[in-house]
């Protein structure tokens, strides 16, 4: 796929792995400070800030791929500056339903009115830190991409040590460690945009509506992701306590070895094909998607590949260096990873819809498919305990995948069931 696709990628795998690996140092020390319901707790707060961000214009963020090429500065600009609006306005709107409904937040999330706000804070510091970070990607610039994602990395670290090993303020002690690092980093992030001159001081209304159109379909399509592992500890916290969720978050903490590799391919791959699939012409665009589709299951062979070696680390990992306390966090590991297994393969074969822009469909076999595994992951829990969970999350990761990968081929039409027509020349 080009040596430009390889490097960036080899990039993003070595920041993600320094971020990713020097947050994984913290772990043994967060199992020894933080017990399971302290753990349980910071989870909570992570399950409400990914919902806020979700509601408050991530995917419009992330959608800045499919609106930067064949683009002007000044068009880009407009785009920047009404999704910055957007995270704004959005923020300022959940913030009054917070103060409104507090105390219904309190009693299933377990976290307090001023945690609930200092959300809002995260939320925003996250966006628009994470707009900053696809520019980067998008004006192929991974050092600075790498350099401020070890930035935040490393300022939370610092925090995390003084704040939970130090002032032993525990759960809270955590969350005030992410809040102020990504708050701080998004302060410089807010002063890199402007300084490109990525922002401009008014509005254009069809800028706006044509971001909004784009992201409302895929509002159901981005909630599922958050029924499929937010609502999930909630139903543990409810039915299995705060406890049984510490430890489940710290069996996902450990699968974040996985996405290490999945992420930065993803950070590389979208640029690459959306700018790829923007060159297709008549003459070539049947041999370009051949290229593309053999290419795509190589990566789904290496996905399962390195699944099975990130189950064996994980093992390792979680024998020798967590603090006794949370020693049956591995039982739920070969089943978390298999599920993401499966997100991967559905990263592959999303992107078309995306680059047609039909998305409505997305968020309809999304969203179903979430709960579905909602209502499945509440049958099981209550039948059978917190294995229940191990069930549900595989079986809503494949179900969705299935539907994805059908809905794509239906709205853009890939050579899927021709491999063995597919020359030699194209495996080059």
């Amino acid at each position: 796929m080009k040596n430009s696709l390889l490097k960036s990628t080899a990039i993003y795998t070595i920041t993600d792995g320094i971020s990713k690996g020097l947050a994984f140092l913290t772990l043994p020390i967060i199992s020894r400070y933080l017990v399971p319901e302290e753990l349980g707790i910071a989870a909570n707060f992570d399950v409400f800030q990914n919902i806020l961000m979700l509601l408050a214009g991530q995917a419009v963020v992330n959608a800045m791929p499919y609106f930067y090429y064949g683009k002007s500065k000044k068009e880009q600009s407009e785009t920047i500056t009404c999704m910055l609006m957007i995270v704004l306005f959005s923020n300022v709107f959940f913030s009054v339903l917070i103060l409104l409904g507090t105390g219904l937040l309190k009693s299933y999330l377990c976290i307090g009115l001023l945690l609930q706000l200092l959300t809002i804070v995260s939320v925003i510091a996250h966006l628009i830190s994470n707009l900053s970070l696809v520019l980067f990607r998008l004006e192929d610039k991974p050092y600075k991409f790498a350099g401020m994602q070890i930035l935040q990395t490393s300022i939370y670290i610092t925090l995390l040590v003084v704040l939970v090993v130090e002032l032993h303020m525990s759960a809270f002690g955590k969350i005030l460690s992410s809040i102020i690092s990504f708050s701080a980093v998004a302060l410089i992030h807010f002063f890199l945009i402007f300084k490109r001159g990525y922002l401009i001081f008014t509005i254009k209304t069809d800028t706006l509506k044509n971001l909004i159109k784009f992201g409302l379909p895929l509002l159901p399509h981005s909630l599922s992701f958050w029924f499929k592992s937010g609502f999930d500890k909630i139903i543990i916290t409810a039915y299995c306590g705060l406890a049984t969720n510490g430890i489940y978050s710290m069996a996902l903490s450990f699968c974040a070895f996985y996405t290490i590799f999945n992420t930065a391919f993803s950070n590389s791959y979208i640029p690459y094909l959306q700018k790829r699939i923007s060159t297709f012409i008549p003459e070539n665009i049947q041999s370009e998607k051949k290229k593309l589709v053999y290419f795509s299951y190589k990566m789904m062979g290496g996905f399962f590949i390195l699944s099975a070696f990130v189950v064996g680390a994980c093992w390792i990992a979680m024998k020798y260096i967590l603090d006794p306390q949370y020693s049956d966090s591995f039982q739920f590991v070969p089943w978390i990873i298999l599920g993401l297994t499966f997100n991967s393969i559905y990263g592959l074969v999303i992107q078309y819809p995306y680059s047609v822009k039909k998305t409505f469909g997305l968020g309809i076999i999304t969203f179903t498919g979430s709960l579905m595994q909602l209502l499945l992951t509440y049958i099981l829990v209550l039948s059978i305990g917190v294995d229940g969970i191990k069930i549900s999350y595989v079986a809503g990761s494949f179900i969705i995948m299935m539907g994805v990968w059908i809905y794509s081929n239906r709205v853009y039409p890939m050579p899927w069931l021709s491999l063995m027509t597919i020359n030699n020349k194209y495996t080059s």
